[in-house]
């Protein structure tokens, strides 16, 4: 059974593509950018099987191509913007539609197409600099 990883050019997912080809699985990426050249040639000297497929999280004929090209049983949703407070500012409704909008097509296609596992890492830069700000002024 096959590992879907959206957002698979990014780093977090790139690592974890990398991880789960070292450990021989088979993995399929959906991502709108390609692969850098040098995580392309690393991929292909691992045992697992890796097939991007270009796309978007925004689109549900990219998310079932990318669901159905192989077995996929799980999950693992990186497809995220990653903006700082300028981008926040100038293009608030690309952040959302890709954040909250991607997550919510893509756990929905993998429910309904029986993957049975779902992750969706995320990091301390979601929350911002808020908590720190918060301390500094006591």
């Amino acid at each position: 059974m096959a590992i879907l990883i959206t957002g698979a050019a990014g780093f977090v997912a790139l690592n974890i593509v990398e991880r789960l080809l070292t450990a021989g699985r088979e993995v399929v990426g959906l991502d709108r950018i390609a692969l850098p050249e040098r995580a392309r040639s690393a991929f292909a000297r691992l045992p697992g099987h890796f097939t991007l497929i270009g796309g978007s999280v925004l689109s549900s004929a990219d998310v079932r191509r990318a669901m159905t090209i192989a077995a996929v049983d799980a999950v693992i949703h990186c497809a995220v913007i990653t903006a700082g407070t300028a981008r926040e500012k100038a293009d608030p409704e690309t952040i959302i539609s890709v954040n909250v909008q991607g997550a919510v097509a893509v756990l929905m296609a993998a429910a309904r197409l029986g993957a049975k596992t779902f992750v969706y890492p995320s990091s301390g830069a979601m929350y911002g600099s808020a908590a720190r700000d918060v301390a500094a002024d006591r």
